[in-house]
């Protein structure tokens, strides 16, 4: 560009700087994308995280239900044992 002034081609400044401008705002179009782009991969990876700890939760529960369930029986033949007869707990 400046050589283009320097030999007083004005017309040929005027379409460097015009690029120039272009080619800087496409640069910081570009940037801005990159950052949509950024934050939409960091919401889809949150998500895919929340899934799999949902999943783990999830697994552990039923984990915690079966464990509850087997020791409840376990305490109910217990008790029967010990007192010597069978109790009707309304179940």
């Amino acid at each position: 560009m400046f050589q283009a002034i320097q030999k007083g081609n004005m017309e040929g400044a005027k379409i460097h700087a015009e690029n120039s401008i272009r080619q800087k705002n496409q640069a910081l179009n570009y940037r801005r994308m990159s950052a949509r782009i950024d934050a939409v991969a960091a919401r889809v990876q949150t998500a895919v995280t929340t899934k799999q700890v949902s999943g783990y939760i999830q697994d552990v529960l039923s984990s915690q239900i079966l464990i509850t369930e087997s020791l409840s029986n376990w305490i109910m033949r217990d008790w029967q044992h010990l007192l010597g007869f069978t109790v009707n707990w309304g179940c």
